[in-house]
C-alpha cells in the first residue's frame, strides 16, 4: 500500500477547486457579457495547469526513479535534473527494490564438467 502524503491531497485539491472557479467564472463572463471575472478565469486557469504540472511531475519522478520510465519529457527532466532535486535524491538514497537482487530466471547456476560429457 502507498504511503499517505498530505501534500499531494492538498494539490489535488487546488486542482479540482481551481477548475470549478475556472468554469464557474466562464459561466459568469458568458451571461454577463462583461469583463468583470476574466481575472479570476484567468487566474484559476493558471493555478489548475500549475498544479497539474506538479502533479505530474511526481508520478515522473517516481517512474524515473523506479527504472520504469516509457517516455521523456523535456520539462520535468530539467526539473528533476535541478541542483536541489539532486542535493534531495543524495540525502535520500536508498537501494531501490529492483536493484537488491536480480530475479531467479537471470540467474544460471555454474555447470559442472561431469554434466556436459556424460
Amino acid at each position: 500500500m502507498k504511503k499517505f502524503n498530505l501534500v499531494r491531497l492538498l494539490v489535488f485539491c487546488l486542482s479540482v477547486y481551481s477548475l470549478s472557479v475556472f468554469f464557474e467564472s466562464g459561466r459568469l463572463l458568458a451571461y454577463e457579457k462583461t469583463f468583470t471575472h476574466l481575472g479570476i478565469s484567468i487566474f484559476s486557469g493558471f493555478i489548475f495547469v500549475l498544479s497539474l504540472l506538479i502533479i505530474g511531475f511526481w508520478v515522473y519522478k517516481e517512474e524515473k526513479e523506479k527504472n520504469n520510465l516509457k517516455v521523456k519529457f523535456a520539462l520535468y527532466e530539467w526539473l528533476y535534473n535541478l541542483p536541489i532535486n539532486v542535493i534531495a535524491r543524495s540525502k535520500t538514497t536508498k537501494q531501490s527494490h529492483n536493484v537488491s537482487g536480480l530475479p531467479r530466471r537471470h540467474f544460471v547456476p555454474p555447470r559442472n564438467d561431469n554434466e556436459r560429457n556424460p
